[in-house]
């Protein structure tokens, strides 16, 4: 499998698509709807134009794979598929909607069910993310060094939720390493991957295609990636909406450390 050329065309469909997104944010037209089956969170038209064109664009490139993506209704056929685009439009609708740059637009494929190609790209502040199995991580066309890793977890910051501070969860953890909250799962990922941040954890259940880009980031770069539980996450579930039993991506050296930390605290 030559995954140079998937990466390739992710990398270009992001670009492409990138207009679209742009054209809405910051604007005061922006029409916001809520979703009922997910939460009441927020969707906009954005969302929806973005990843109609996403799909388009890349279903013609690659017809034979299968397609999962948040906005577009699913379609079971790809369960068959070898490989499948996993799509996020706007992964951090929330930020997007305030005007606040912490939005990406995250592309993956999937192989039998693991990650292999992924691009997170932040239009807004023109910052691509982009890895595939065995080719490391790029951001913005350079390639990013293996991190040197720190010895103690007091000095490492961790990638947390805005959501999730102002709900209290990680009030426990408050002292024990530097917290800094960040919009956009795949944003956070993509942050970890390319050395600017720690580590990650998600401390409620995510989706599919919040994660599937930044996993196979965070692997090339030799870090832990598992839900809670420390068990390897899958993709192309038949249910992959909510699917992923929340995550820790860490170096190795901290992994147990902070995996002992958060389920301690966790039903």
């Amino acid at each position: 499998m030559d995954y140079k050329k998937d990466l390739e065309l992710l990398m270009q469909a992001a670009l492409e698509v990138s207009p679209i997104i742009m054209n809405y944010y910051q604007s005061d037209d922006l029409e916001v709807e809520r979703k009922v089956e997910a939460g009441f969170s927020p969707v906009t038209q954005a969302d929806k134009e973005a990843d109609a064109f996403l799909q388009a664009f890349l279903m013609k490139a690659r017809p034979d794979y299968g397609w999962l993506s948040e906005e577009i209704e699913d379609d079971i056929s790809r369960l068959q598929k070898e490989r499948v685009f996993i799509v996020d439009p706007i992964d951090g609708t929330k930020p997007f909607i305030k005007g606040q740059p912490e939005f990406t637009i995250s592309l993956a494929v999937v192989e039998n069910g693991k990650p292999v190609v992924g691009v997170v790209y932040n239009p807004a502040k023109k910052d691509m993310f982009a890895s595939a199995k065995g080719l490391g991580v790029y951001l913005n066309d350079q390639k990013i060094a293996q991190p040197v890793d720190k010895l103690e977890l007091s000095e490492m910051e961790c990638l947390t939720s805005h959501s999730e501070m102002r709900r209290g969860l990680w009030d426990d953890y408050e002292g024990l390493f530097i917290m800094n909250p960040i919009g956009s799962i795949a944003y956070k990922l993509a942050l970890v991957a390319a050395g600017q941040s720690d580590f990650m954890v998600t401390l409620r259940p995510k989706s599919e295609w919040d994660c599937a880009a930044g996993h196979i980031m965070c692997e090339e770069m030799g870090l832990k990636v598992t839900d809670i539980w420390g068990k390897e996450i899958t993709y192309n579930k038949q249910t992959p909406d909510g699917s992923i039993d929340r995550m820790i991506v860490a170096p190795e050296l901290v992994f147990d450390e902070v995996k002992k930390l958060v389920t301690e605290g966790s039903l």
